[in-house]
């Protein structure tokens, strides 16, 4: 990803609606370039960090974004293993499948 997509993706982050792929891009991405990692920060400050105050709550903004782009980044990892092995099931299924059909055709 670029900067320009990281920058628009930014909200779609932390809204939770990034996966897969493009989760992980992004999360790679804000990890390499500060120019990224910053306006993440920045976000994240604006948003969150105005709701925190009007509630009179105290927060470390840094440790809890470190936080969410690691929870979200493991997330991704279980989904991704998840659809391996339901996709070794699946094949697993079908062959047993044509294992019964052969023998009982044969």
């Amino acid at each position: 990803m670029e900067c320009r997509e990281i920058k628009k993706s930014i909200p779609v982050f932390f809204s939770d609606e990034l996966e897969g792929k493009e989760l992980t891009e992004f999360i790679a991405h804000i990890s390499q370039c500060e120019e990224c990692k910053e306006e993440v920060t920045i976000q994240y400050l604006a948003t969150e960090g105005i709701v925190r105050l009007e509630k009179g709550q105290t927060f470390e903004l840094d440790k809890e974004l470190d936080t969410m782009i690691k929870k979200r980044l493991e997330g991704a990892k279980l989904k991704r293993r998840i659809h391996f092995v339901l996709g070794i099931v699946e094949i697993v299924s079908i062959l047993a499948i044509i294992a019964v059909f052969a023998y009982v055709l044969f």
